[in-house]
């Protein structure tokens, strides 16, 4: 355990940052430490994100032993998890270069969206870590489901985003149906308790708290205060921004844009126009290119390939020139335009697009135009968004002529729209169970995202008629994020070969556009089309876009194999595992096990591999007359029995040696595939164990045969009402986690 050391926190925050902190941050951190909940209501470009991160790392510094050990940042898009995770690093790098107790925690920080996924940051529950990752990676993990993870991984992903973490939902309004179901797990965090603390901070300007104040019993909140607003940041916070509003013609919206943003454009500035679709912005920046073709243009969109796309806010310092953009550009980009033109969108998306323009006094002045297409609009016409949200923006627009940080902030927040019902607790226990259903998995994709707004990961090569050769594997530089919906209307029209990245294989698989889901990874051959260098992914087959060479980030196994090739006894591993429980728990003292759950884990990693004792495991193992039971070995070959988990043999052998149904589950659970339900497979057995199988002189018995089926899922079921659908993953964790390290640190008992 690190000791804790002293420090003014305004002095930490200078050092980290170059910056004196607004009282606001401040106040964040010395919120009330006993309620696990806050709201950071404070507008765009005020520091939100610092706050956050430099608050986390305050902690560690100064009471390692009750902050949690897992920061998450969730973000709603691919650019800004970019970004932030760059501003992670080189905070990070800050701390430690100045702090030696910061870096003898050996703090990691891990990236997880689409394409881009650390394969390392789940291996050790008791790290420090900062992960930045999207919404979706995030929430479909918290769900047990990760997405681009094995089902067999996802109990562990479950574990790790449930318990021992702060979660900082940034720009919470633009997380839709994630942001309500963020507000239900905490709720049920509370509710059936935790292994160590879990706090959820929702940040947003325009942030209705609805979902929040509805389900949880206390808040901190942080909002601007009077001392803010006399601060030095005062000029920030009062500065004015002239608002104009802008009438549509029959010319139609685009066009519309192209005319106004070529007649306003000032040389030697920043003209910034965000629209609300792809396809807009592509019809603006071909309008602009011909109305003022010799204008430096640049095109900001969510549907370019990595390589393409580059970090946005690199691209946007010190550009001089027009740039068309959609959401993407919203938050956390650091962009400040002379002039931005905007469509009227939900006021949460209008506020954060002002803040892309007068934000850090580039210019003297500055000037907002907003484009009047009516008060109502058709459905259809008003796509991604509801009818009802323009509406309510046009109604507030009419009546303003400023559009400063103070103004808007003085205008009421709309009640927050959700495309689905909050998530119920029966579903949240349907999803405990990881194993495969006949009638498929259970819908969970409404409660983080409508369809068209779930992604996965395309890219595009020459790929030989008799399909990819061994060892190709996706390069990060080649991935374009693209709506799922969009694909799959895509493929209807196209039908095209799809191959799909297999994290279990580490190789491409055949599969039908049916079968995508969000997250995964799709090979198409270059001549499939779809892809333009100029206007990113435009679902036209006509536009085929060029190879690209990058370097693969998935290389590696997302988990290191627990069944690597060196002889051990089973003696010396089980003795291993228990070292590794004993010396993973006392790492972990923001979770808090009393002795006699660290003697109950600890036992349990010492008999977790019992089962290996049965005959079919040893004779796979190659054990040799006169040798101990092997728990790893050189000489594999296949399972004499089909389907065999030895996993499941040791609960059988704990349950006749009188442990409890806790205990024998850990052990059943160890390896991810034996968990809330058993199968009976044709051979007769289930999962590879039969009835009266005899292990070293005993005869093994499932409890209530033929009946145990059952009685095993009601056992199951039970204790995950006993202990919580959050900690139970935690304890199979501990278990799993301390298999793997002692595999790759055995100790040596075996001479070969």
């Amino acid at each position: 355990m690190q000791p804790s050391i002293k420090m003014n926190y305004s002095d930490f925050f200078k050092m980290l940052s170059g910056f004196e902190p607004f009282p606001y941050q401040v106040r964040f951190q010395s919120r009330d430490r006993t309620i696990f909940n806050a709201i950071l209501n404070v507008p765009t470009g005020a520091g939100k994100s610092s706050c956050t991160l430099i608050d986390w790392l305050y902690d560690r510094l100064t009471q390692p032993e009750k902050t949690p050990t897992r920061l998450f940042i969730s973000l709603p898009m691919r650019s800004l998890t970019n970004q932030a995770f760059a501003d992670a690093k080189a905070t990070l790098q800050i701390a430690v270069d100045k702090f030696s107790a910061l870096k003898a925690q050996n703090i990691g920080v891990a990236k997880l969206m689409g394409g881009e996924i650390d394969p390392h940051w789940a291996e050790d529950c008791a790290r420090a870590q900062i992960i930045v990752c999207t919404l979706d990676q995030l929430v479909s993990r918290q769900l047990l489901r990760g997405f681009g993870t094995s089902r067999w991984q996802w109990p562990i992903h479950a574990a790790l985003t449930n318990n021992d973490c702060r979660i900082v939902i940034d720009e919470t309004q633009l997380q839709g149906d994630a942001y309500q179901t963020s507000a239900v797990l905490q709720q049920q965090r509370a509710l059936s308790d935790t292994c160590g603390p879990v706090e959820t901070i929702w940040m947003s300007a325009t942030l209705d708290d609805g979902p929040i104040m509805s389900r949880l019993a206390s808040c901190n909140r942080i909002v601007l205060a009077a001392d803010d607003f006399t601060s030095l940041a005062a000029d920030k916070f009062n500065r004015h921004k002239h608002l104009h509003r802008l009438l549509t013609t029959k010319a139609g919206v685009s066009q519309d844009l192209a005319k106004a943003i070529a007649t306003y454009h000032q040389t030697g500035t920043l003209t910034l126009c965000i629209v609300n679709r792809i396809s807009t912005a592509q019809e603006v920046l071909s309008g602009i290119a011909t109305l003022c073709p010799a204008v430096p243009t640049r095109l900001l969109h969510s549907g370019f390939r990595e390589a393409e796309k580059a970090d946005f806010s690199t691209l946007l310092r010190g550009f001089q020139g027009i740039v068309v953009a959609t959401q993407v550009i919203e938050a956390g980009i650091d962009a400040d335009s002379r002039r931005l033109f905007t469509q009227v969108c939900p006021w949460a998306s209008f506020v954060q697009r002002c803040g892309r323009s007068g934000r850090n006094a580039t210019y003297e002045n500055c000037d907002i135009y907003w484009l009047d297409e009516g008060a109502c609009q058709p459905e259809g016409a008003a796509l991604p968004y509801l009818p009802e949200e323009l509406s309510y923006t046009h109604q507030v627009l009419k009546n303003l002529n400023d559009a400063s940080i103070r103004t808007l902030m003085a205008q009421p927040v709309p009640t927050q729209r959700f495309d689905a019902p909050p998530i119920s607790i029966s579903v949240l226990e349907e999803l405990f169970d990881n194993s495969p259903k006949r009638d498929g998995d259970i819908n969970f994709l409404p409660y983080i995202r409508n369809i068209e707004q779930l992604t996965l990961s395309v890219l595009w090569r020459h790929v030989p008629e008799d399909g990819p050769p061994k060892g190709w594997r996706p390069n990060y530089p080649e991935i374009c994020g693209v709506s799922l919906g969009k694909f799959l209307a895509f493929c209807e029209t196209t039908a095209p070969d799809l191959l799909r990245f297999s994290f279990n294989d580490s190789d491409w698989e055949r599969v039908e556009h049916s079968q995508l889901k969000p997250g995964d990874i799709v090979l198409l051959d270059s001549s499939t089309g779809g892809y333009s260098t100029t206007f990113g992914w435009t679902g036209n087959p006509d536009d085929v876009p060029l190879d690209l060479i990058g370097i693969s980030l998935f290389g590696k196994r997302q988990i290191r194999p627990t069944y690597a090739k060196y002889n051990q006894s089973l003696e010396g591993h089980s003795v291993d595992v228990q070292t590794a429980m004993a010396g993973l728990l006392k790492r972990m003292p923001s979770v808090e096990f009393d002795r006699d759950w660290q003697d109950y884990l600890t036992d349990a990693a010492y008999w977790h591999d019992r089962g290996k004792l049965h005959p079919i495991f040893q004779s796979a193992a190659g054990q040799q007359p006169g040798e101990p039971a092997k728990a790893k070995s050189t000489m594999w070959k296949a399972y004499e029995r089909r389907g065999f988990r030895h996993e499941l043999a040791s609960a059988l052998i704990a349950l006749e040696y009188g442990k409890d149904f806790l205990f024998a589950y850990l052990l059943a659970a160890h390896h991810g595939k034996v968990r809330v339900r058993l199968h009976r497979l044709e051979n007769g057995s289930t999962n590879g164990v039969k009835e009266r199988d005899a292990v070293v002189g005993k005869v093994l018995s499932f409890p209530h045969y033929p009946d145990h089926l059952g009685w095993w899922a009601v056992q199951s079921d039970k204790i995950c009402q006993d202990y919580g659908i959050f900690i139970l993953p935690f304890l199979e964790t501990l278990i799993r986690q301390a298999d793997v390290m002692a595999s790759c640190s055995p100790s040596t008992d075996w001479q070969s």
